[in-house]
């Protein structure tokens, strides 16, 4: 029997899925004939590989951050560092004259710093996958940029989720229709 969690991995895969033949017959198609369109084989591939691999460090983030917290409680993992941070947010508060619960300002800080390390660990996981296999999503856009820092940029993406690969493609898609249509005006 599925779980929950699982069910919703499986359902939101087949989604994506389903999106990709969507985009990908629709983008094939062409508004026009002497219009080259957006998604071409390169770019989906790419596109594709950088939504499989964005869910993959997604899952293991989060079952990752659940085992750091459970650490963290048992053995204090980031109390040092916590512990400095609260100090100093004290002192700010108590300076500004903003009352605080030291409790619960201890388990927010506890919560954010947790989550930021993960952000961390995403994107540079992100930026690891993009090197060892060489995907670089501006040189797949034909934008001139020095090699190292396409792919770069393709990791941080990778890292960052799901939604934020969405939102790139979103972006450089509509970018492209305002190039093309700037092309025919002047021309």
């Amino acid at each position: 029997m599925f779980r929950k969690s699982q069910k919703k991995l499986w359902i939101k895969t087949f989604v994506v899925f389903l999106f990709l033949i969507v985009l990908a017959t629709d983008a094939f198609a062409g508004e026009k004939a002497d219009a080259e369109p957006f998604f071409t084989a390169d770019i989906v591939k790419i596109y594709f590989l950088m939504l499989l691999f964005a869910t993959i460090i997604n899952r293991v983030l989060e079952y990752l951050k659940l085992i750091l917290a459970a650490v963290d409680q048992k053995i204090g993992f980031f109390r040092g560092i916590s512990d400095r941070i609260l100090q100093r947010i004290q002192r700010k508060m108590d300076r500004l004259g903003i009352s605080y619960q030291q409790e619960q300002l201890r388990s927010n800080l506890q919560k954010y710093l947790i989550s930021g390390c993960m952000q961390l660990l995403g994107f540079a996981l992100g930026i690891v996958i993009a090197w060892s296999i060489h995907l670089d999503i501006l040189e797949g856009l034909k934008l001139m940029v020095v090699k190292p820092y396409g792919v770069i940029v393709t990791g941080l993406v990778i890292g960052a989720g799901v939604g934020p690969v969405h939102s790139f493609f979103r972006i450089a898609q509509e970018k492209r229709k305002i190039k093309q249509l700037l092309s025919k005006m002047q021309g």
